[in-house]
């Protein structure tokens, strides 16, 4: 049944838009301030997120019931079909980041449930608080280290994100005055995955057990690709100590830019990472691009599918980052090497 169509779909996420964004010059032109001051209030920003969060929930709705009543060939077929819908759950999680930074509760909360529908609300929480606070450090699992490969990393995220929240949780409501069972009952990580609980009884009443199944291989393989995107932003970046243990202030060295123009539209500039970091409250339309933040060799589909070859992925990207820590500018000579890496594993 979605032979072709599923071929398509991953043809075109992993090798037209990467060799779009090799085509295409890179976009590195930032706004003016007085575009910065007109842009940044523009509601007109946030139509197309929430056009593609209902686009989105109603082609999730059209995978389970596919998946639950449709013909396929077989169990590689289902597969296939599972990991194509996940990328645009991921594009949906990117949406979510931006939304969760936003200051309007409303925000937040839509942010928060494009996280809930792939069973990782708890994210929301360790990225607030977590994330932004300790990034490039060894106290942020995710924050990838230099000579870690993906599969490594993504267990240590992926618990360390739980256990991050758990501690602020406790820590939270132990300034409390209520009883244990009432802490219990107002952790927001186990509220959350109550309600998890709750989404997938739900879904096993309608879709019954093949809807289930659906959602939690969906799930999976979208919190796959969302660690596999915190392993590319920050990988093998450190920030300093001073002699009293104190880590430097963040700034854009500490997290990838990746100025590459096709890419950067459809994740709505998720890609000027650097920027995010240092100015985390920044609307996705008025963030700027930097030369002096370490720069990666593709935009981020390229990235995750070379992240997913360890050996690939450090011979392009090891030589840059070992620059960066000597805070030095990378040879041309050593950035061809880099770039051939690349260019042979697309090719």
């Amino acid at each position: 049944m979605l032979d072709h169509n599923t071929i398509i779909v991953l043809w075109c996420f992993y090798v037209f838009i990467p060799i779009i964004d090799i085509i295409l010059p890179i976009d590195e032109k930032n706004l003016t301030l007085k575009q910065v001051k007109i842009f940044e209030k523009d509601k007109r920003f946030l139509i197309p997120l929430y056009v593609y969060l209902t686009l989105e929930f109603f082609t999730f709705i059209w995978a389970i019931y596919t998946f639950t009543y449709g013909e396929f060939y077989g169990i590689i077929d289902r597969i296939l079909f599972i990991y194509t819908i996940s990328h645009f759950a991921a594009l949906e999680i990117a949406i979510g980041h931006e939304l969760m930074h936003r200051r309007e509760l409303v925000h937040k909360i839509f942010g928060t449930l494009a996280y809930s529908k792939v069973l990782y609300s708890h994210f929301f929480i360790e990225h607030i608080k977590g994330h932004h606070k300790h990034v490039a450090t060894p106290l942020d699992p995710a924050t990838s280290e230099l000579g870690e490969h993906l599969y490594e990393f993504f267990p240590r995220s992926f618990f360390g994100s739980y256990k991050s929240v758990w501690k602020y949780e406790t820590e939270r409501l132990s300034k409390r005055d209520m009883s244990g069972f009432m802490k219990l009952l107002n952790n927001r990580l186990i509220s959350f995955n109550i309600g998890h609980v709750i989404y997938l009884i739900v879904i096993n009443y309608i879709f019954g057990y093949m809807g289930l199944i659906f959602v939690l291989a969906y799930s999976f393989v979208s919190v796959f690709m969302l660690e596999t995107i915190n392993y590319i932003e920050h990988y093998g970046l450190q920030r300093s100590k001073d002699e009293n243990g104190i880590y430097e202030p963040i700034n854009i060295k500490h997290s990838w830019n990746a100025p590459h123009r096709y890419t950067n539209y459809i994740l709505f500039k998720l890609q000027r990472h650097s920027d995010h970091h240092a100015n985390a409250y920044k609307p996705y339309q008025i963030l700027s691009s930097f030369k002096d933040s370490p720069t990666m060799l593709g935009g981020y589909s390229l990235a995750l599918i070379t992240a997913y070859c360890p050996p690939v992925w450090f011979k392009a990207y090891d030589p840059i980052v070992k620059a960066v820590k000597e805070d030095r500018d990378i040879t041309p000579e050593e950035l061809k090497k880099c770039e051939n890496t690349i260019y042979k594993y697309l090719a």
